[in-house]
């Protein structure tokens, strides 16, 4: 395939493809420090402990 436009329309579509996983590991990032903000200053005994259910939700969501 000789046409320039489809090589053009292919390299934008790799390029947006890459930049998908840095934007989302920023997302979740932002994600779990937010949560885990949250959770350990609810007023828990343990805030380490009350962080890890939400934690583990998160990480479930990175892997689907």
């Amino acid at each position: 395939m000789a046409d320039p436009t489809y090589d053009e329309a292919m390299r934008r579509i790799r390029r947006m493809h890459w930049l998908h996983y840095p934007t989302q590991a920023a997302v979740m990032a932002a994600l779990v420090l937010a949560a885990s903000r949250r959770t350990a200053s609810s007023g828990a005994v343990n805030p380490q402990i009350a962080t890890w259910p939400a934690l583990l939700l998160l990480g479930a969501y990175w892997w689907w």
